[in-house]
This record gives structure tokens, sequence and C-alpha cells, in this order.
């Protein structure tokens, strides 16, 4: 009686291919339930430090599991052209030669119809060793946690009201000696950056690119203050920071700044615009004068200023509240003794809302501004600091803001345009830092207010570190497990078509029609000697005829070619095949 058949191989391959396929979608399943799963800081850390390690372990756990499946595909094909060699009917040769070269992973290229069959399985097998490679290694991973706090709203009614007037007065007083030189290098950023100059600007410990934008830094943890005590922590409601490494975050903060443009006139007590009255007197001292500045506001009492000034100084003068036009702007009239002209500077006040990045620089994108309608005490006395800052923040012999410009202007070509900018953009960021100051000043716990004066602010911290993350790959993620999902499934459809056609005993069960072996000592029995005359002869003919496993006239087993006169030979029971495989 001829041998059972094996049903060890085809529990085998369904066994390894329900494997690969668990373990994918399972993995992949379980990134997506969970999001972005991250490795333990100390972990993370190892793997940077021995990626080549990583890389090979990786590398060597898919390159198994890639054979497993391969493997596992070409006993569905072996096991498939057994039985059919098996069957009544046979197998065709051309479809024998079809099936072969699948089982070996090889290209059809002589039949044109199996080429694009072939080319399928062929690529998909190779992809998945880089399939399994890139869903195992760990690659960047960004984990969020949601931010929220408070901060100075320059728009609630509380900050306008009587409390909130006179305080704003105390924080700019004369003997509040901590702001000049953070303004001079808020101002000195923003000129060089107004002409594509990389320059920071450092406040309370941290960094900003360019000026401060009229913010204050939102602070997760105590930091030191450079003109307080500490500057406390905004940020409170978020839940357990995690770690990883390295880390930044991004808040939405009101920022407080303005529109300035500058206009050069000539420098001369007759221009109609402006008048300075100068009335110098030489105390002795080599190039110090003493002068009296006066100018002349329409509506209000003039403005003027009398000091000591060197060849080098600059003079600031503005009328106490903003002009009368709808859009109610302030204007500073700058003289310096070493310019040929005069500047006209109109100033705007906006409130602006800012993304806020914190990372090794603070960089702000600007989302939304708006003009102040109708400035008050807090808007003018930003404005009246950075006067007074222009006049006050320079010595006897040295003029940080004359300098600064003078530098701007030796770097980039001389001309009145740029002279005009510069000089904007100096006013722009001494009148931001100003408000920075302002929001600082607030932020060290003040309470003397009856109404709220603070408004809720969100942002995201985020840390960087080493994980997986199907999310940020997107559709990416998917594509690459369709190679291990297609390759298995193929396998298991495979076993099942064919466990329909093996209900019957088997003859040979354990043939391997790849090996070559097998397949010399199956043609060896003669059953296909009308098929093929020998080597040399054309095979296209014979690759329609079909053959089974049997016993051939001369009682031999292997190749039978099935036709009319071999009917009764391919009824007949055989023996063993002689050694036995899977």
């Amino acid at each position: 009686m001829a041998p059972k058949w094996n049903w060890r191989p085809l529990l085998y391959v369904i066994f390894a291919q329900v494997l690969n396929f668990i373990l994918a979608w399972g993995f992949y399943g379980y990134l997506v339930s969970r999001g972005p799963v991250a490795l333990s800081p100390a972990a993370a850390q190892n793997v940077l430090e021995h990626s080549q390690s990583v890389s090979f372990i990786v590398t060597a756990v898919s390159n198994a599991l890639a054979f497993l499946s391969s493997h596992a595909f070409s006993q569905a094909v072996r096991q498939a052209l057994v039985i059919f060699l098996n069957t009544n009917d046979g197998m065709r040769l051309g479809r024998l030669d079809v099936g072969i070269k699948l089982q070996t992973g090889s290209i059809i290229w002589a039949l044109s119809s199996w080429l694009p069959v072939s080319l399928i399985f062929f690529v998909t097998t190779g992809l998945q060793t880089p399939g399994w490679t890139a869903m195992f290694t760990p690659g960047p991973v960004v984990l969020t946690t949601a931010l929220s706090g408070t901060e100075l709203d320059f728009t609630s009614s509380g900050f306008r009201g009587q409390d909130a007037d006179d305080y704003v007065t105390a924080i700019f007083a004369p003997q509040v000696l901590q702001w000049p030189q953070n303004a001079q290098a808020s101002g000195t950023a923003a000129t060089f950056s107004s002409i594509g100059i990389l320059s920071t600007f450092a406040f309370d410990g941290f960094t900003f690119n360019g000026s401060s934008g009229g913010v204050y830094p939102a602070t997760i943890q105590l930091t030191d203050s450079q003109s307080m005590s500490r500057a406390p922590v905004n940020l409170l409601n978020f839940s357990t920071l995690p770690a990883g490494l390295s880390s930044n975050y991004s808040v939405i903060l009101q920022g407080f700044t303005a529109d300035v443009t500058c206009n050069t006139v000539e420098n001369t007590v007759t221009n109609t615009t402006t008048q300075f009255k100068t009335e110098v007197t030489n105390q002795g001292i080599s190039q110090v004068l003493l002068g009296t500045f006066n100018m002349t506001c329409s509506g209000q009492p003039d403005a003027s200023a009398t000091l000591f000034y060197s060849s080098k100084a600059t003079v600031a003068l503005t009328c106490t509240a903003p002009d009368s036009s709808p859009s109610r702007n302030y204007s500073v009239t700058i003289w310096t003794n070493i310019d040929p002209f005069m500047y006209i500077c109109t100033v705007a006040p906006k409130v602006t809302t800012n993304l806020v990045d914190y990372g090794p620089l603070i960089n702000q994108t600007l989302l939304e501004s708006k003009n102040v309608s109708n400035p008050g005490v807090a808007e003018t006395t930003i404005f009246l600091a950075v006067v007074k800052h222009l006049n006050l923040a320079q010595g006897l012999m040295d003029n940080p803001f004359s300098d600064s410009l003078m530098t701007a202007w030796n770097w980039r070509n001389e001309t009145t345009d740029l002279a005009n900018q510069i000089t904007a953009a100096y006013i722009k960021g001494v009148f931001e830092f100003c408000a920075s100051f302002l929001r600082e000043d607030f932020a060290i716990g003040f309470t003397g207010f009856s109404t709220n004066i603070t408004r809720p602010i969100t942002g995201v911290y985020r840390v960087q570190t080493l994980g997986w993350d199907v999310a940020r790959d997107g559709v990416t993620s998917i594509a690459i497990i369709l190679p291990i999902t297609f390759v298995a499934v193929t396998s298991v459809l495979i076993v099942l078509y064919v466990n329909s056609k093996a209900t019957q005993q088997f003859r040979h069960p354990g043939f391997d029609p790849s090996n070559p072996l097998d397949l010399m000592v199956a043609v060896s029995a003669g059953g296909m000697e009308e098929i093929f005359e020998g080597l040399g002869q054309p095979t296209e003919s014979g690759l329609s005829r079909s053959v089974q496993l049997g016993p051939t006239t001369r009682k031999r087993h292997g190749f039978v070619e099935i036709s009319g006169d071999n009917e009764g030979i391919r009824l007949l029971s055989s023996a063993s095949y002689g050694y036995s495989r899977m």
C-alpha cells in the first residue's frame, strides 16, 4: 500500500507563517494602541553608544524571521507540486517548471505570462528582511505633554486700572537700575538681526534669537534672574514630564511690540517739524558740554532735557502722550552730535500672540498682531522708558546706542534708508525688552490687584528619545508589513488549497522537485522517453505534456507521461520511493 500523506510539512508552513503574521501585525497593533513607545533614557543612550551592535542584532533577527517565512513558502510550493504530481491528472511540465522556479525564488524570464508573478514573489520575499529591520530598529521618537499656566494680560481691564498704573510707573523709576543694560543688549541684538546677522539676547537665563518680542519666558522650574531674586514658575498644570535624550517646549504667549518707522531730516535748528534750542557752556572739561534741549509739543507741555553731553552724545525727546491721530501713535525725535541727520520715529504699540519655541535659543513665530487702540499708562510708560534709555544709556565719552548703529552702518552699505532701518530696529528692540521687564516684575509675585490681570497660556513639552512610533511614518509603517503579510497569506492559501486535493494515498511524498538529484532519479525511470529526445532538441513542444509520479513500463518509479497507453500503469499501486523526506 502506498504511504499516507505526511501532514507535518503543511502544519509547519501554517505555523511558521501564522507566527510571522501575528508577530508583524501584533507589534504594529501594539504600537498603534500605545502611541509612541519610548526606550528608557538609559536604554536609548546605550543604543546611541552601541549603534553598530544594535544594527547587527536587529538585522540578524530580521534575517532569521525572513528565512523562516521564505522557507515556509518554499515548502508550501513543494508540497503543492508533489500533491499535483500524485493526482490522476498529473501536472503539465510547463507548470512544473514554473513551480520549481517559484519554489527556488527564481525569475521566470522564458514565459512572459508568468514573469510578473515571479517578479512579485521575488520582490516580496526579498523585502521581508528590510521590512523586519525597519520595524524593529528603534528610531527617533517625540513624546509630548500638555502644558498650561498663566501670564500677565496687557489687554485685561485689571491691568489698566489705577493700581496697575501706579505699579507700572514705579517699575521704571530712576532707582531701578537693572534694566538699562539689558535694554541696550536687546536693542543691539534687534539691530543686527534686522540686517540679517545672527544676534542673541540673554534675559533671565534664557537666550532669545534677536530681541525678546515683549514676552516673558514661560518657565517650568525656577531659574536665576538677572534683575530679581528668582524667576517664578508660571507653567504649573502638567503631568509628570517624561525623560529622554533631549527636550524642548513651545508655549503660545502674549507679546508686546511696536511698528517703528524712522525718517531723517536735516540736523538744523530751523527745521519746521521739530526744533532744538541749544545753550552750551564750556565747563573746562574737554569735549564735554552742558546743554538744554527743548521741543515744542502741540497741545501738550514742551519736552526738554538738560544734560552733559560729549561729541558722541545722543539726545531723545518726545511728547508725553500719543498724538491725536486715529492710530494714536507715539513719536520720538533723536539728535546725535556726530550725525548729519535727526531721526523722527513713529512708534505704534501692538499686542501680539506668539508661538515661542524654547530650545538652545528662544525662537518666536508671530501668530496674530493687533493695534492698541487706546494706549494707557502701561504703553506710555514703556515708551517713555525707551526714551529714557536713549538719554541715559551713555557715558560722557561713549554711547552704546550710537556705537551699535555705527557698527551696523559700517557692516552694510552706508545709506539713509539703512540708517532709518537700524534706528527703528534698535528702538523696537528696546521697546520689546521694556515690555518683558514689566511682565517679569508682575510675575515675581505682586498681588495688590482686586481684579484679575492674567490670562491662561498653553503649550507642549517635547522629549526627544529613541523608540517606535508608527504614527510618525504613517502609510510607510503599513507598507513595510505588506511583503511579510503577502508571503504569509499566500503560503497558507496554497496549503489550504492543496489540502483539498490530498484525499488519497500518495506515492513518494518525500519527492523534492527543486532537488536536482531527485529530478535525475525521477527522469531516469524512463517514463519520459516519448517527450524529449535528448539535449540539443527543442523543449517547447514538451511543456504541454502531462506527467505524474508512478511506475513506468519498466516497473521503475519516477515521472510517467499521462496518456491512454499508460492508463493501466497509472492505476497500479506502487512501493515507497526508496528514501523519505519531509
